[in-house]
């Protein structure tokens, strides 16, 4: 079965007693940061009709100028259905983001599944969604077989689909955002981030503006980067493990040279 996800903004950081949304915690507190007033106080003496334009005023001058603090300080929580298990990989790699995700071990094969446009319109769809629809009969088999879900679900391809519940603030979604740029990601996944960055800047605009320093690759804690052919360590690791007959442990760490190369370039990747 094809199902496509479903993704709503379900909360946002906002004031308790005051009309305050996320962009406008995040700009008066950065606003209260070289004045006399409190962020708080800030706000309330701001004519409502004014507050829009000095928000952006802020935002551009603190966290466009590269003070990725003022970012952090606001929430966004969304209520994701039906995505795959592949979208969840890319949203659980930044740091700072939080996640709430059902337990693969709830899959059901008329649950289904999600496959992206391009392989839904090529002609080997039928032979695709065979593959899924086995694998999930070959999943059932053996948990009817007795075999504990947690280890029968090792079978299940990436497009099974899920639900996550994920928060986090600006900051990381716009890492988010640009991690979604680089390598190759699947339209399965980068759909996903787009339609939660869409929603978050819609409610916040001035909190997603591109002003240049708030989208420094070298201001975010730096993210494995899943879905890159071009990921240096993954390349590394496969070229001298090759396919290991056993589990193998092993501990690696990038050379001075690919670290000083990845800082310049600023490439996660």
């Amino acid at each position: 079965m094809h199902v496509k996800p479903q993704i709503e903004l379900l909360a946002v950081s906002k004031g308790v007693e005051h009309e305050m949304g996320p962009q406008d915690i995040s700009a008066f507190g950065a606003f209260g940061c070289f004045e006399e007033q409190s962020a708080l106080g800030l706000f309330k003496s701001t004519p409502a009709d004014k507050r829009p334009k000095k928000v952006e005023v802020v935002l551009r001058e603190s966290a466009g100028r590269g003070h990725g603090s003022v970012a952090d300080q606001n929430c966004f929580t969304f209520s994701i259905e039906n995505l795959t298990r592949a979208a969840t990989l890319q949203l659980c790699l930044p740091h700072y983001l939080a996640h709430l995700q059902q337990s693969l071990r709830r899959a059901t094969a008329d649950r289904g599944f999600y496959l992206p446009d391009s392989i839904k319109d090529s002609s080997l769809f039928e032979d695709a969604k065979q593959t899924l629809s086995d694998s999930f009969k070959t999943y059932d088999k053996l948990s009817e077989k007795g075999v504990p879900k947690e280890d029968a679900r090792f079978l299940l391809p990436l497009y099974t689909k899920t639900n996550i519940q994920t928060s986090g603030n600006a900051r990381e979604l716009m890492h988010l955002r640009m991690m979604n740029k680089q390598g190759e990601v699947p339209t399965a996944v980068s759909h996903v981030v787009d339609t939660m960055i869409a929603q978050a800047s819609e409610k916040d605009p001035h909190l997603f503006n591109d002003w240049g320093y708030n989208y420094e690759t070298l201001a975010w804690y730096p993210s494995a980067q899943f879905y890159s052919s071009e990921n240096k360590t993954a390349n590394e690791i496969i070229k001298k493990y090759k396919q290991p007959e056993a589990t193998v442990y092993f501990e690696h760490e990038m050379s001075e040279d690919a670290v000083r190369k990845a800082v310049k370039e600023r490439n996660e990747t």
